[in-house]
Protein backbone atom coordinates (compact mmCIF):
# COMPACT_ATOMS: atom_id res chain seq x y z
CA UNK A 1 0.00 0.00 0.00
CA UNK A 2 1.39 3.26 -0.73
CA UNK A 3 0.40 6.25 1.18
CA UNK A 4 -2.66 8.83 0.25
CA UNK A 5 -1.42 11.12 -2.60
CA UNK A 6 0.03 14.00 -1.72
CA UNK A 7 -2.22 17.23 -1.57
CA UNK A 8 0.20 19.28 -1.19
CA UNK A 9 3.34 20.80 -2.63
CA UNK A 10 6.27 21.50 -0.62
CA UNK A 11 7.90 25.03 -0.63
CA UNK A 12 11.01 24.32 -1.43
CA UNK A 13 13.70 26.46 -0.07
CA UNK A 14 17.23 26.97 0.82
CA UNK A 15 17.65 27.28 4.20
CA UNK A 16 20.95 27.47 6.41
CA UNK A 17 20.50 24.53 9.30
CA UNK A 18 22.13 26.28 11.96
CA UNK A 19 19.38 29.49 11.19
CA UNK A 20 16.68 27.06 11.72
CA UNK A 21 14.45 25.56 8.77
CA UNK A 22 11.09 26.95 8.57
CA UNK A 23 7.74 25.22 9.23
CA UNK A 24 5.44 19.43 11.38
CA UNK A 25 4.88 16.30 9.99
CA UNK A 26 1.11 17.30 9.31
CA UNK A 27 -9.45 8.47 3.10
CA UNK A 28 -12.69 7.28 1.33
CA UNK A 29 -16.03 8.62 2.90
CA UNK A 30 -16.62 7.70 6.50
CA UNK A 31 -17.59 10.06 9.15
CA UNK A 32 -15.32 8.44 12.24
CA UNK A 33 -16.72 7.76 16.12
CA UNK A 34 -15.01 7.64 18.86
CA UNK A 35 -14.15 4.77 20.62
CA UNK A 36 -11.78 2.00 21.54
CA UNK A 37 -9.48 0.47 18.51
CA UNK A 38 -8.83 -3.19 18.50
CA UNK A 39 -6.60 -3.66 16.15
CA UNK A 40 -4.59 -6.67 14.74
CA UNK A 41 -0.36 -6.49 14.37
CA UNK A 42 2.08 -7.02 11.22
CA UNK A 43 5.15 -8.16 10.81
CA UNK A 44 7.90 -6.54 9.50
CA UNK A 45 9.65 -8.38 6.64
CA UNK A 46 13.54 -7.77 6.98
CA UNK A 47 16.18 -8.40 3.79
CA UNK A 48 16.98 -11.97 3.31
CA UNK A 49 20.95 -12.44 3.64
CA UNK A 50 22.96 -12.85 0.47
CA UNK A 51 25.99 -15.22 0.16
CA UNK A 52 28.85 -15.26 -2.00
CA UNK A 53 29.13 -17.85 -4.56
CA UNK A 54 32.67 -20.18 -4.80
CA UNK A 55 35.02 -18.63 -6.60
CA UNK A 56 37.94 -21.04 -9.04
CA UNK A 57 41.76 -21.10 -8.66
CA UNK A 58 43.71 -23.04 -10.97
CA UNK A 59 46.60 -25.06 -8.68
CA UNK A 60 48.85 -27.98 -10.22
CA UNK A 61 47.72 -31.39 -10.22
CA UNK A 62 49.97 -34.14 -9.73
CA UNK A 63 50.84 -34.81 -13.43
CA UNK A 64 51.66 -30.83 -13.82
CA UNK A 65 48.28 -30.27 -15.94
CA UNK A 66 46.51 -27.47 -14.58
CA UNK A 67 43.46 -28.54 -13.27
CA UNK A 68 40.45 -26.13 -10.99
CA UNK A 69 39.70 -26.70 -7.41
CA UNK A 70 36.68 -24.82 -5.69
CA UNK A 71 38.15 -22.45 -3.64
CA UNK A 72 34.78 -20.58 -1.50
CA UNK A 73 35.19 -17.22 -0.67
CA UNK A 74 34.23 -16.03 2.66
CA UNK A 75 30.37 -15.48 3.23
CA UNK A 76 28.75 -12.15 4.11
CA UNK A 77 27.30 -12.04 7.62
CA UNK A 78 23.28 -11.41 6.99
CA UNK A 79 22.43 -7.79 5.80
CA UNK A 80 20.50 -5.30 8.66
CA UNK A 81 16.80 -5.13 7.53
CA UNK A 82 14.77 -2.43 8.84
CA UNK A 83 14.07 -3.85 12.21
CA UNK A 84 17.56 -3.09 13.30
CA UNK A 85 17.51 0.47 11.84
CA UNK A 86 18.10 2.96 14.97
CA UNK A 87 14.76 4.07 16.19
CA UNK A 88 12.54 1.15 14.94
CA UNK A 89 12.33 -0.22 18.20
CA UNK A 90 10.40 2.81 19.29
CA UNK A 91 8.07 2.79 16.30
CA UNK A 92 3.80 2.08 16.82
CA UNK A 93 2.87 -1.54 16.08
CA UNK A 94 -0.30 -1.60 14.85
CA UNK A 95 -1.90 -2.64 17.97
CA UNK A 96 -0.57 0.16 19.15
CA UNK A 97 -1.66 3.17 16.44
CA UNK A 98 -4.94 4.34 17.90
CA UNK A 99 -7.78 3.68 15.47
CA UNK A 100 -10.36 6.55 14.04
CA UNK A 101 -12.96 4.11 15.35
CA UNK A 102 -14.25 1.06 17.18
CA UNK A 103 -13.98 -0.31 14.26
CA UNK A 104 -10.54 0.70 12.80
CA UNK A 105 -8.28 -2.44 12.64
CA UNK A 106 -4.48 -1.05 11.17
CA UNK A 107 -1.94 -3.17 9.41
CA UNK A 108 1.66 -2.59 8.81
CA UNK A 109 2.16 -1.90 5.13
CA UNK A 110 5.97 -1.42 5.95
CA UNK A 111 9.04 0.14 7.42
CA UNK A 112 12.07 1.62 6.04
CA UNK A 113 14.51 4.91 6.61
CA UNK A 114 12.67 8.18 5.85
CA UNK A 115 15.07 9.34 2.94
CA UNK A 116 14.43 12.49 1.42
CA UNK A 117 10.75 12.80 1.10
CA UNK A 118 9.04 14.82 3.95
CA UNK A 119 6.54 12.49 5.85
CA UNK A 120 3.54 14.45 7.00
CA UNK A 121 1.54 17.53 5.18
CA UNK A 122 3.56 20.04 7.40
CA UNK A 123 6.72 18.97 7.19
CA UNK A 124 9.11 20.55 4.49
CA UNK A 125 11.97 18.70 4.88
CA UNK A 126 13.13 15.07 6.19
CA UNK A 127 14.33 15.27 9.62
CA UNK A 128 18.24 13.91 8.80
CA UNK A 129 18.18 17.21 7.14
CA UNK A 130 17.23 18.87 10.59
CA UNK A 131 19.97 17.17 12.52
CA UNK A 132 18.65 13.79 12.97
CA UNK A 133 21.51 10.78 13.13
CA UNK A 134 18.94 8.53 11.90
CA UNK A 135 15.17 8.41 10.74
CA UNK A 136 12.73 5.73 10.42
CA UNK A 137 8.76 5.41 8.91
CA UNK A 138 6.30 2.99 9.19
CA UNK A 139 3.40 3.40 7.47
CA UNK A 140 -0.43 1.74 8.24
CA UNK A 141 -3.43 1.06 6.27
CA UNK A 142 -7.12 0.54 7.84
CA UNK A 143 -9.56 -1.87 7.57
CA UNK A 144 -12.77 -1.15 9.00
CA UNK A 145 -13.00 2.15 8.25
CA UNK A 146 -11.31 4.42 5.81
CA UNK A 147 -8.22 5.99 6.94
CA UNK A 148 -3.93 5.69 6.62
CA UNK A 149 -1.16 6.67 9.33
CA UNK A 150 2.33 7.12 9.40
CA UNK A 151 5.02 7.37 12.15
CA UNK A 152 8.71 8.60 11.43
CA UNK A 153 11.10 8.10 14.53
CA UNK A 154 14.21 10.24 14.34
CA UNK A 155 17.20 9.92 16.53
CA UNK A 156 19.48 12.85 17.57
CA UNK A 157 23.33 13.05 18.76
CA UNK A 158 21.71 14.43 21.81
CA UNK A 159 19.57 15.81 23.81
CA UNK A 160 20.03 19.59 22.72
CA UNK A 161 19.84 19.08 19.31
CA UNK A 162 16.79 17.09 19.53
CA UNK A 163 15.64 20.47 21.17
CA UNK A 164 16.46 22.75 18.60
CA UNK A 165 14.55 20.08 16.15
CA UNK A 166 11.59 20.11 17.76
CA UNK A 167 11.25 24.14 17.88
CA UNK A 168 11.98 24.21 13.76
CA UNK A 169 8.75 21.83 13.55
CA UNK A 170 7.21 23.56 15.65
CA UNK A 171 7.55 26.27 13.36
CA UNK A 172 6.42 24.38 9.87
CA UNK A 173 3.10 24.04 12.18
CA UNK A 174 2.95 27.91 12.48
CA UNK A 175 3.50 28.37 8.61
CA UNK A 176 1.74 24.87 7.45
CA UNK A 177 -1.21 26.52 5.52
CA UNK A 178 1.31 28.14 2.62
CA UNK A 179 2.15 24.37 2.35
CA UNK A 180 -1.45 23.19 1.08
CA UNK A 181 -3.46 24.07 -2.11
CA UNK A 182 -7.10 24.01 -1.30
CA UNK A 183 -10.08 26.39 -1.12
CA UNK A 184 -10.65 25.17 2.43
CA UNK A 185 -7.97 24.96 5.20
CA UNK A 186 -7.59 24.98 8.89
CA UNK A 187 -4.72 24.14 10.93
CA UNK A 188 -5.89 23.43 14.58
CA UNK A 189 -3.73 24.90 17.54
CA UNK A 190 -1.29 22.61 18.71
CA UNK A 191 -2.81 21.39 21.75
CA UNK A 192 -0.31 20.17 24.70
CA UNK A 193 -0.58 16.23 25.43
CA UNK A 194 0.38 14.96 29.30
CA UNK A 195 2.91 12.69 29.16
CA UNK A 196 4.97 11.04 31.81
CA UNK A 197 8.35 11.92 30.33
CA UNK A 198 9.10 14.77 27.57
CA UNK A 199 7.23 16.35 25.61
CA UNK A 200 4.16 15.85 23.45
CA UNK A 201 1.44 17.78 21.54
CA UNK A 202 -1.56 17.09 18.86
CA UNK A 203 -2.89 18.96 16.06
CA UNK A 204 -5.73 18.80 13.31
CA UNK A 205 -4.97 19.46 9.40
CA UNK A 206 -8.21 20.12 7.17
CA UNK A 207 -8.53 21.04 3.92
CA UNK A 208 -10.86 20.33 0.51
CA UNK A 209 -12.65 21.75 -1.82
CA UNK A 210 -15.05 24.20 -0.82
CA UNK A 211 -18.67 23.03 -0.61
CA UNK A 212 -17.52 20.22 -0.95
CA UNK A 213 -19.67 17.31 1.63
CA UNK A 214 -16.25 15.78 2.55
CA UNK A 215 -12.70 16.77 4.00
CA UNK A 216 -9.62 15.16 4.72
CA UNK A 217 -8.67 15.35 8.11
CA UNK A 218 -5.20 14.32 9.32
CA UNK A 219 -4.44 14.25 13.00
CA UNK A 220 -0.72 14.89 13.71
CA UNK A 221 0.71 14.01 17.40
CA UNK A 222 4.46 15.70 17.93
CA UNK A 223 6.31 14.05 20.69
CA UNK A 224 9.84 14.93 22.08
CA UNK A 225 11.59 12.56 24.42
CA UNK A 226 15.10 12.58 25.35
CA UNK A 227 17.39 12.30 21.95
CA UNK A 228 14.53 11.16 19.79
CA UNK A 229 11.11 13.07 18.03
CA UNK A 230 8.10 11.07 17.08
CA UNK A 231 5.68 12.73 14.68
CA UNK A 232 2.62 11.01 13.52
CA UNK A 233 -0.31 11.49 11.26
CA UNK A 234 -3.68 9.51 11.31
CA UNK A 235 -5.91 10.29 8.12
CA UNK A 236 -9.16 10.01 7.10
CA UNK A 237 -11.89 11.56 4.60
CA UNK A 238 -15.39 12.46 5.87
CA UNK A 239 -17.91 14.91 6.76
CA UNK A 240 -16.91 15.44 10.11
CA UNK A 241 -14.22 15.03 12.72
CA UNK A 242 -15.52 15.19 16.22
CA UNK A 243 -13.63 13.77 19.70
CA UNK A 244 -14.22 14.95 23.17
CA UNK A 245 -11.12 16.90 23.82
CA UNK A 246 -7.80 14.59 24.68
CA UNK A 247 -9.76 11.41 22.81
CA UNK A 248 -8.73 12.44 19.46
CA UNK A 249 -6.56 9.79 17.80
CA UNK A 250 -3.68 12.11 17.52
CA UNK A 251 -3.64 12.61 21.37
CA UNK A 252 -4.33 9.28 22.32
CA UNK A 253 -1.19 8.69 19.42
CA UNK A 254 1.14 11.06 21.31
CA UNK A 255 0.50 9.45 24.46
CA UNK A 256 1.30 5.82 22.71
CA UNK A 257 4.59 7.79 21.16
CA UNK A 258 5.61 9.11 24.32
CA UNK A 259 5.67 5.54 26.30
CA UNK A 260 7.60 3.90 23.37
CA UNK A 261 9.96 6.76 23.67
CA UNK A 262 10.71 7.18 27.10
Amino acid sequence: MSRLPPRRQVVHAALALGLGLTAVACGDEQAPVTGTDPSASADVIESPSESASPSESPSASPTGTPSVTETPTMTPSPTSGPASEPGTESLLTAREMPGLNELTRWQEVGTRPEGSHPTGDCQRFDLVTIGAAHAVVREFEATGTAGSAVQVVATFADDASATRAHEVIKTWHSRCAEQLQADVEKIGEMTPVSVKRGEAAHYLVQFGARGATTHDFDGVAVVRVGPRISVVQIDTRSQDYNYPAGSEPAARAARAAAARLG
